[in-house]
This record gives C-alpha cells, sequence and structure tokens, in this order.
C-alpha cells in the first residue's frame, strides 16, 4: 500500500477530531471527495486503526472503515482479505482499550454480513466458553454485533445460539458477558419471530432465556449500572412484538418484573421510568395480552400508586410557568399518567378506567394530599381512551372535580383545574351543563390564586367550560365574566398567561353568540395591540408567537359570533393581516392565518369569493409542504452513502416537522371552508383542489384524514351550488375513487373510519351518486360492501394490523375505538338503505345474518347490541315496506323487546317493531297484547331508571328519555296503523303522562299524528284531557322556540347541534298542531291563549 496516501489519509483524519469547525468541514469535504472514492481508502483505515497508537484516531479510523465495508470489501483481493481478518480478530480479543476492541468488533461483523468467514463462527462459540474472562467477553461482543446486523444465514444456527446464551446468560464471573449475552437475546428474538413454524423445542428454550435475561436486569440494578439496565429494558423492548404464542405465560412474567421495579420507591427514578414506558409499550402494542391476563386493573391501580407518591416540588413548580410538552415529561408521576392514559386508550373500561373510578373515592376520602392530588390528574387522563364511559359516571365526575376544587390543598386544586380541563375538551356539552357548580368554583380560584400555574390552570379550565355552555346559560354569567376577563388580560404578565385569558375571551364569544355584541368592540381594543404585526415573528419568543396566533384565531371566532355587520369597520385590516400570517415563514402564525380564513368564509359566505384567488394558491403552496426533513451531513455528503447506513443512523436523521403538520391541517380546513362559504364562486378551484388534497392522502404524514373530509365537503358545496351536472359528476367519481381506492388496503384505523364517515355523510347528502354512476354500475358499491362486511366481522386490514396473533378478536370487548369503527360500518348501511330503498334488500343480504347475531341476547356486549339493534331499525325505515326480511327482523325486535337486560336495547327494539308496523301490509294485530305489555313494562322501568337517576345526571336522563320516546312512537304508530285493536282508554293516559317528550324529538310525528287523528273522531278519552294536550303543546312550543332562538342567535357554525331541538317533522304537521289549537280556543276561550307562546302560535 502507498505510504504517501495512508500518511496523508492520517493526516486529513486528525483534522476531523480539531476543534475547530471550519476545519473539520474541510476535512471532512477532502476525505469524501479525495480519500474515499479509492478502495485503498479501506485497508489504509485498517492499517491506521491496527498500528496507530493514538486512540482517538485508532477510533475515527474504526468508524469510518466501518462504513466503507459495504462501498469497498468486495473489491479487495483474497489475501489482502484474509489479512484484515486475521489482524481485526487479534486486535479485538487483545487490544487493551474496550472503546477500540469494541468499534472493532463492530468492523468484523460488517465484514461477516458481507460473505462467507471460514470458521469466524465456530471460533466465537468457543471464545463466549473460554476460561478467559476477557475472551469470553469479546466473543459475546462480537457475536452480538453480528447477530444485530440480522445476517440470514445465520439463523439456521438459532437452536445453538439459544443453548450457547442460556450458559452466557448465566455467566458466573462477568456481569459483562450477562449483558451483552442479554444484548444479542434481542437478535435472536427478532430472528425466532421471523420463523411462523418455530419447533416446540426452540420455543421453550427461548422462554426459559427469558427469566436469565429478567435475572440479567436484576444484577444490573443490584450493581447499580442503571445503563446497562437501561439497555436491558430496551431488550424488553424488542420481546413485546414477538409473537405472543412463543412468548406464552412469560408475558405475564415481563410485565411482572417491569411492574416490581416501576413501583419500587427504593429504585431509581429514572429506572423506574423506564419500567413504566415498557409498560406503556406493552399496552400499545399487545393490549390482548393484557385483557386476556386481566391485566389491566393491575397496572391501572399501579400508576394510581405511583402517581400518589409524595412529591417535594409540587407545589414549587406551580410557581414555574415553563411547561413541559405533553408525552415529554420525564417525571415518574407523569409517565405513569401516560399509562394511565394508554390504558383507558387501548383497553375496554371495565380493564382500565372502571378500577380507577372504584378506587378513586377512596382516594379523595384520604388525608394524603398527594393521594388525592393522583385521583383528580388520573380522572383527567384517563377521558381520552373512554368519554363514552364517562358520560354514563358523569354525576359522579363532577361531584368529584367539584370536591378537588374546594380541596384545602392548593396542589390537589390545580389537579382539580387540569382535570376539568382535559375533560371538557372531550365531554364538552355535557360537562358545561354543571356549569351552576363549576363556574362559581373556577371563579373563586382565579380570584385567590397566588401562583401562577394555578391562574393559568384555572384560565384555562374556565376557556373550556364557557366555550361548551349553552346561548341561555352563558347569558347569566355575560357581563361580569367580560369585565373580569379585561381586568385579567389587563394584569396578566406574561405571553403564555395572556393567551390563556385571550383563548376565554374567545370562548366567551363563540358561547353568547350575539349576544355578545355590547362587548366586541372593546375586546378588540383590547386585544388588537398582540396582532399588530402578523407576517413576522421576529425577535419574538414561542409564548409571543402563541400569543399573537391565538389573539388573531379568537378575534374571527368573536366575528363568528356577532356576524358580518358588526365586524365590518375592522374587516378591511384584519383581512391584509391574514394575508400577512399566512405568507410568514412561521407555523404558527401561518396556521392562525388560515384559522382565520376559515372563520371569515363562514362569516362572510359568498361574499368572500373576491378573496379566492389571492388565499387559495397560498393553501397550494402550504399543502405542498414536507412534513419530513433529511439531515444528513454538510458539505461533501455523498447520496450513494445513504446504502451505508443501518437503520438507527437513518432514524436518528429523519425528523417530523409536527408544526408544518398541523398548519396544513388547517390549511385543509380552511379550502373546505371556503368552498361551503363561496358556493359557485369556488368552482374554478374545485377540481385543482381534489388534486392537491389527493396527493396529501397518498403522501402526508398527519393530515390524510382531514384532506378526504375536505374533498368531500368541496363535492358536496359543488354539489348544493349547481347540482348534478358533469363537472360535478366528474368531482363525485374523482372523490369516490379516492375513497375506495384506498380502503381495502388502509392499515390506519382512523382513515378507515373517516373513509366511512364520508361515504355515508354524503350519500344522505347527495344521493346514490356518491357510490354510483347509474343503477347497472355495481362495481364501487360492491368494493364497499366488501369492506365493510369485513369492518363488522373484524377481518378488515386495518383490524388485523391492531391484532397480534391470528385468533385474537378484538371485538369481544374492545375499546371505544374499536367501537367508533364498528358503529361507522353500521351507518354506512343505514345510509345505503334510505338512498336506496326497496333496492336495499339485495344488498343487505350478506349483512342480515351477521348483524342479527349480534343483536341477539348471546352476543354479551350491550353497546354492540345497542348499536346493531339500532342499525337494523334504521335500515327499516330506510326499506319502508319493501322489507323481504320482515319476520327475521320482527323476531329479533320482539326478542330484545321481551328479554333483554338494557333498557336501551329495549327501546332500540320498540322503535323498530313500530316501523316494521307502521310499514306492514298485513293484519299485525295478533302481535298487539303482547308488545303493548312489553312496552308498559318498559314504560315502568325507565321510570324507575328515571327515579334511581340525579337530575344533574344528564347522560343517564338522555338515554332513558330517549328510551321513552321510542316506546311511546311504537305506540302511536301501532296505533295509527289499527286503532281498534286496544281501546284508547288503555293508552291515552299513560302516553299523555310521557309527553311532551325531552328526547328524540322525531318521535314527535307519530305522536301528533295519533293525537290529531283520535281528535278528528272526536274520541271521548283524548278530548276529556284536552287541557293537559294543551299543556304538553305548550311544551313542545316553548322548545321550538327555543330551536329558533337559537338558530337565530348562537355563532355561526355552532347550530349544527341544533336540528336535534326540532320538535316537528314539517311545516305542514306544525300548521295542523296550529289549527287544533284554535280549534281548542275557539271551543274554550283563554284555554289556549293564557298561555304566551301558543298565543302567539294562533295568532
Amino acid at each position: 500500500m502507498d505510504q504517501a496516501y495512508i500518511t496523508g489519509l492520517e493526516s486529513t483524519l486528525k483534522l476531523v477530531a480539531v476543534p475547530d469547525s471550519q476545519v473539520i468541514k474541510n476535512a471532512t469535504a477532502k476525505l469524501n471527495n479525495e480519500y474515499y472514492k479509492s478502495p485503498d481508502s479501506l485497508p489504509s483505515l485498517i492499517q491506521i486503526l491496527v498500528n496507530n497508537e493514538d486512540l482517538q484516531l485508532k477510533q475515527l479510523a474504526s468508524v469510518e472503515a466501518r462504513k466503507l465495508i459495504a462501498k469497498f470489501w468486495d473489491q479487495l483481493d483474497a489475501t489482502l482479505k484474509q489479512g484484515i481478518r486475521d489482524s481485526l480478530l487479534n486486535l479485538a480479543f487483545t487490544y487493551h482499550n474496550k472503546m477500540i476492541r469494541h468499534s472493532t468488533s463492530r468492523i468484523i461483523a460488517a465484514i461477516a454480513t458481507r460473505e462467507e468467514w471460514p470458521g469466524l463462527l465456530n471460533n466465537l462459540t468457543a471464545a463466549c466458553q473460554d476460561s478467559n474472562v476477557l475472551t469470553r467477553e469479546m466473543g459475546v461482543y462480537i457475536l452480538h454485533s453480528i447477530l444485530e446486523l440480522t445476517p440470514l444465514e445465520w439463523s439456521r444456527y438459532l437452536g445453538d445460539f439459544l443453548q450457547l446464551f442460556a450458559i452466557t446468560m448465566n455467566d458466573a464471573e462477568s456481569l459483562e458477558v450477562q449483558y451483552v449475552s442479554a444484548l444479542a437475546f434481542e437478535s435472536i428474538a427478532q430472528y425466532l419471530d421471523e420463523d411462523a413454524n418455530a419447533s416446540r423445542e426452540t420455543v421453550e428454550l427461548f422462554q426459559k432465556l427469558i427469566d436469565s435475561l429478567i435475572q440479567v436486569l436484576k444484577n444490573t440494578l443490584a450493581q447499580d449500572d442503571s445503563e446497562k439496565a437501561k439497555e436491558v429494558f430496551s431488550v424488553f423492548n424488542t420481546l413485546i412484538m414477538v409473537r405472543s404464542s412463543y412468548l406464552g405465560d412469560k408475558a405475564v412474567v415481563l410485565i411482572g418484573a417491569a411492574l416490581e421495579i416501576s413501583t419500587s420507591v427504593a429504585m431509581d427514578a429514572e429506572i423506574r421510568g423506564v419500567a413504566l414506558q415498557f409498560l406503556i409499550s406493552y399496552v400499545m402494542f399487545k393490549k390482548s395480552v393484557i385483557n386476556a391476563k386481566n391485566l389491566g386493573p393491575n397496572l391501572a391501580l399501579a400508576a394510581l400508586s405511583i402517581v400518589s407518591e409524595e412529591d417535594d416540588e409540587a407545589e414549587e413548580e406551580l410557581d414555574n410557568e415553563e411547561e413541559v410538552k405533553e408525552n415529554e415529561e420525564d417525571k415518574l408521576h407523569d409517565i405513569a399518567l401516560r399509562l394511565v392514559r394508554s390504558l383507558s386508550e387501548e383497553l375496554a373500561p371495565s380493564q382500565a378506567v372502571a378500577p380507577l373510578f372504584n378506587k378513586i373515592p377512596e382516594m379523595m376520602a384520604s388525608q394524603d394530599q398527594f393521594a388525592r392530588r393522583a385521583a383528580l390528574l388520573a380522572l383527567g387522563v384517563a377521558v381520552d381512551g373512554a368519554p363514552e364511559f364517562y358520560s354514563v359516571q358523569l354525576q359522579k365526575v363532577v361531584a368529584v372535580i367539584v370536591a378537588g376544587l374546594q380541596d384545602s390543598s392548593l396542589i390537589v386544586r390545580a389537579a382539580a383545574l387540569r382535570s376539568l380541563d382535559q375533560i371538557t375538551s372531550e365531554s364538552q356539552d355535557e360537562i358545561a351543563q354543571h356549569h351552576d357548580v363549576l363556574f362559581p368554583a373556577v371563579m373563586h380560584i382565579i380570584e385567590t390564586a397566588t401562583k401562577i400555574m394555578v391562574y393559568k390552570y384555572a384560565t384555562r379550565a374556565l376557556d373550556g367550560l364557557v366555550e361548551f355552555m349553552s346561548y341561555d346559560a352563558i347569558q347569566q354569567y355575560l357581563e361580569p365574566l367580560m369585565n373580569k376577563l379585561f381586568m385579567m388580560l389587563e394584569n396578566a404578565s406574561s405571553s403564555s398567561l395572556k393567551s390563556a385569558i385571550v383563548g376565554a375571551i374567545g370562548s366567551t364569544a363563540y358561547a353568547a353568540g350575539k349576544s355578545f355584541t355590547p362587548y366586541f368592540e372593546n375586546s378588540v381594543k383590547y386585544l388588537e395591540r398582540f396582532i399588530t404585526n402578523m407576517t413576522t415573528a421576529e425577535g419574538l419568543s414561542e409564548d409571543d408567537i402563541e400569543l399573537r396566533a391565538m389573539t388573531f384565531e379568537n378575534v374571527s371566532t368573536m366575528a363568528r359570533a356577532v356576524g358580518s355587520e358588526v365586524f365590518a369597520p375592522y374587516a378591511t385590516p384584519l383581512f391584509e393581516s391574514a394575508y400577512g400570517a399566512i405568507n410568514s415563514e412561521n407555523p404558527r402564525l401561518k396556521e392562525s392565518g388560515f384559522a382565520f380564513i376559515t372563520n371569515m368564509a363562514k362569516v362572510y359566505g359568498e361574499a368572500f369569493t373576491e378573496f379566492l384567488p389571492k388565499l387559495v394558491p397560498e393553501i397550494y403552496s402550504c399543502l405542498e409542504q414536507s412534513e419530513i426533513s433529511f439531515d444528513f451531513g454538510g458539505e461533501g455528503f455523498d447520496p450513494a452513502s445513504l446504502e451505508e447506513l443501518d437503520e438507527e443512523d437513518l432514524a436518528e436523521n429523519i425528523k417530523v416537522n409536527t408544526g408544518v403538520t398541523v398548519e396544513k391541517e388547517v390549511a385543509c380546513i380552511a379550502l373546505g371552508e371556503l368552498a361551503i362559504g363561496t358556493k359557485l364562486g369556488f368552482a374554478q378551484y374545485a377540481a385543482p383542489s381534489i388534486d392537491v388534497l389527493e396527493n396529501q392522502i397518498e403522501n402526508s404524514y398527519g393530515v390524510r384524514e382531514t384532506a378526504l373530509q375536505t374533498i368531500w365537503k368541496i363535492v358536496n358545496a359543488m354539489f348544493k351550488a349547481t347540482g348534478l351536472n358533469d363537472s360535478t359528476l366528474a368531482l363525485i367519481k374523482k372523490a369516490r375513487f379516492i375513497t375506495l381506492s384506498n380502503l381495502p388496503e388502509e392499515p390506519e384505523l382512523t382513515m378507515v373510519v373517516s373513509s366511512l364517515e364520508c361515504i355515508y355523510e354524503y350519500l344522505k347528502e347527495i344521493g346514490s351518486v356518491v357510490i354510483m354512476d347509474g343503477p347497472n354500475d355495481h362495481e364501487d358499491l360492491q368494493t364497499l360492501c366488501t369492506e365493510v362486511l369485513s369492518l363488522l366481522k373484524g377481518e378488515h386490514l386495518a383490524q388485523l394490523e391492531n391484532l397480534e396473533e391470528e385468533g385474537e378478536d378484538e371485538f369481544d370487548e374492545g375499546s371505544e375505538h374499536s367501537a367508533v369503527v364498528y358503529d361507522s360500518a353500521l351507518e354506512v348501511l343505514t345510509s345505503l338503505s334510505k338512498t336506496f330503498g326497496a333496492d336495499f334488500a339485495p344488498i343487505f343480504a350478506s349483512f342480515k345474518d351477521l348483524i342479527l347475531s349480534h343483536a341477539s341476547g348471546k352476543n354479551k356486549n350491550k353497546a354492540r347490541r345497542v348499536a346493531a339493534v339500532g342499525s337494523l331499525a334504521d335500515i327499516v325505515s330506510g326499506m319502508k315496506g319493501n322489507n323481504p326480511y320482515f319476520e327475521d327482523f320482527m323476531k329479533c325486535f320482539i326478542s330484545r323487546l321481551e328479554h333483554d337486560k338494557s333498557s336501551e336495547v329495549r327501546g332500540n327494539a320498540a322503535y323498530g317493531v313500530g316501523l316494521l308496523i307502521e310499514y306492514s301490509e298485513g293484519d299485525l294485530t295478533a302481535l298487539y297484547p303482547s308488545i303493548f305489555n312489553d312496552l308498559v313494562t318498559l314504560l315502568n322501568k325507565t321510570d324507575k331508571d328515571m327515579a334511581k337517576t340525579d337530575d344533574d345526571d344528564e347522560e343517564n336522563r338522555e338515554t332513558i328519555n330517549r328510551t321513552i320516546a321510542n316506546a311511546c312512537g311504537c305506540v302511536c304508530r301501532m296505533l295509527l296503523k289499527n286503532d281498534t285493536a286496544v281501546p284508547a282508554s288503555a293508552i291515552v293516559p299513560t302516553l299523555l303522562g310521557r309527553l311532551p317528550l325531552e328526547s328524540g324529538f322525531e318521535e314527535n310525528k307519530p305522536i301528533f299524528e295519533f293525537i290529531l287523528k283520535l281528535y278528528s273522531q272526536n274520541d271521548s278519552v283524548i278530548v276529556d284531557q284536552t287541557p293537559r294536550v294543551v299543556e304538553i303543546f305548550a311544551g313542545v312550543f316553548a322548545k321550538d322556540l327555543e330551536h329558533q332562538k337559537l338558530a337565530n342567535e348562537s355563532t355561526l357554525g355552532r347550530e349544527g347541534n341544533i336540528d336535534r331541538f326540532k320538535q316537528f317533522d314539517n311545516d305542514e304537521l306544525k300548521a295542523k298542531v296550529v289549527e287544533l289549537l284554535r280549534y281548542f280556543e275557539s271551543k274554550s276561550a283563554g284555554l289556549v291563549s293564557s298561555h304566551e307562546l301558543l298565543k302567539a302560535a294562533i295568532a
């Protein structure tokens, strides 16, 4: 070899270690451009490694040599290769410095994976069992280095490796041998997982080594070697992904070991945190094991006990406004809370959340303030995965939060505020209904707060609570609340706190609607100082930027509340600011600009069309940004060297920019709202927008669902604006193709659900063209039905991706997330039935038996029965009288009505029975007596259930009221069909005693029609009840007025929920009721007009 070449290489390599960035940059460029283009560089680096005595230079040479193996090894002649092999093995086993021995071992591994190395495996096996401890350590380390690169040809020695590590992992003399053997065992586990047909003997030997692995972990902990312990936990994490059948009961052993370490207060906090992280990963990736072994309750309570531990810094931290981002917390109790969240998200409520709820009363009664704090913090994080469970338990939840807000301990009050904020974000309107106890308690804390974070937590809690208050509820607080918020903003010292207050002002406007008008001008005066320059973030801290963005967003929310006329004086400069924001280099400011545009599209509608030429291209530009960046070095970097990087190197140099992801998501939403608002004005942008959004679905990291939803919003907007013409049809076909082409192979459940939601929502809006071009075009419909059926069976690719083993059924009692998938699949069938009517019967044929089985008493999953029976009833409503499955449906409904333990299921069955009878052509009066008996029994049960339900337990009361509505509707549908089957005297008093309805107002239609029919017949029973009927209609018209008031005065965009309060199915029915009321008034002056609302109605 050319000695001058080696000397030059050596000299240049030395420069890389000089503490001068420019020197390093120049040296790196020279190495890449001059030396590393020649095959001679590899043996030259090996020679420097072997012969040079400078440890730093040897280390650099070893690292560079390893990188060049893939590039140049095959170009070296056989003699040179053998010399290199021999010198490397000698250096690895004899050199005095451990770092050099290990870096040399990695070169050996790189060579061993390139080509056959005769005798290497035998030599290493012998070394692993040598009497010399250093030889054993290096033998195991080299073997580990090779196995880590997973050469496939070595997998045939799997059994031999397991037997070898059974010895080395129990080395009596060296912890190092044990430890490195444990690391090598990680590679063996990966080999084993690749083999779907591993022998029983191999699996048993593998399982035995898990006990040894746990002992190695304990040995490292006994030696206080936390770094080694963390590496062994890394092996634990790899075992999570091994087939559950191979782990067997050792899974429980691994979890038990981690649980023991994580709950040991004597253990180092960092190691306990690593153990908790392992448990979190196990829950995320192998929830079926946790379910099967019923480990959820133990894990939940263990996490709760960790959160309960004394924290000397708890109160001091309330003075520190610097907050750690979510999932970046490293304090032990924060990691334990992440475990609680994971358990709630991945497991059925009975496995995780219910045990917490059972434990919380005891903890809230404890004298230990940390126990009370823990109960509240856990209550807050667990809501993420179980909002439906919380809805049912909301009365208890509110009681716990109120107790926390009034606690004598500051840290407990702070925890209660955090919990309230988290629960409000999920439960929204439901928890806001308890404003009468929550609002005063939060305001009292704001008034008395002495710690900055308590003040901030309280402001955030107030923000969430106010945002979801009803229009009527906010009125009683509006004036004092706005005065208080203005004062808080004046006195706030930090941008972070100001942001929280600004958010509360925006939420107040959102809740108040037009009632916010008196406060709008003053609000703008207070807020405009924060948005003087939306173009640049230069010189601003992150908190300053957030304040600027938050203010801009909330000013546009205020505009939605008060409307375009009140907002008009401020519109022009703010529109210019919005354009500046979306052109900013700062992602958060751009995001706020798009959010502003979204709200302005709602406020101005078609009048906003003139801004489209400036805004739409900016949205496209935003969406074309990449969310992923690559950083593989500076000048002189050779892209071809990517092949030489291992997975770890690649992962370290790929960055996901979540700021860009959020910005793009808000831009997508803005694009959809522009289409909805500007209608025909958006037509020229519709097709190119869909193309841009399709690219996001194919290539985006985090906005795929939003992009798909936006596509369909645009399609629907154009359909409403122009009807079904050629251009609209082309848009629909494109959207359908995008949705269905991805559905069969879609691995993400969230994307599957979004696809289904788009289909069933827009079938209702647009019609059958969403899924087929014409009556003879069945291909896309067949694709959809195939995927829906696979989802209902739990066999879709996305569901299988979330199951660890074949045969594991996520749907037995899954998390609330799996329920969303199931419900969405049923919604598609319901929409298809309403779209196709009589033609739905052959479509439903392949689904019938499956859904009937889910609806049957054999299915122990109540939520599944509720959904299945409700869906069948809705399908009856869709098919009407053209239902060839009438007998099967009726048998199912009557069975559930008679025998189901759940009133909710029975209520849905009653709805189905009523619809079947309404649409039947035959005489079903023979069924009437038993059905009426079942309905009376059901109503009596709802009376008892209601008597046991607290007045403010809105969720349970809603369910009960819905059941009452379904039962009353069923009775009326039956008697509208045949009013001679049962005497009116047996029905009318019971019926009127349940009116007016408090929920399920669509059932008012058959009820009102039945009442009108009885009066048309001058039935004496109903005539005698006329004063009661007037009282009922007074209640109905009061609700109808509330519906109209909300529609007229609530914040733009909030009225989407308002239709659920609608009392009359159509204007014709309302007119008939008004005529009946006028008739009453004519017969008895003052009977109707004594009610102010009814007096106005009949005027």
